[in-house]
């Protein structure tokens, strides 16, 4: 590589930056110019948030189903090994 006379060396070195910038501007015009996809709208507009606590029986279970209580406006609904029913 040395070999090579210095002229010819950095005409090598500014193709290797060139072609680096021109791919970068290339992909940011591609990014620009292609469209957004459309968001997808529901079709169901839900009441409240739902939640769905696995293990309400553990420590945290039972901190997060007591704060579930407190809250009017979420539904939690309580799944376990043995049979509990839906907490509202």
């Amino acid at each position: 590589m040395f070999n090579y006379s210095q002229a010819l060396l950095l005409v090598m070195a500014s193709t290797y930056v060139a072609s680096g910038i021109v791919i970068r501007i290339g992909g940011i015009l591609r990014r620009r110019l292609r469209q957004a996809p459309r968001r997808r709208i529901r079709s169901i507009k839900l009441d409240k948030p739902a939640l769905a606590l696995v293990g309400s029986e553990s420590l945290l279970g039972r901190e997060v189903r007591d704060l579930a209580a407190t809250s009017a406006d979420l539904d939690l609904t309580l799944i376990a090994a043995d049979e509990e029913h839906e907490a509202r």
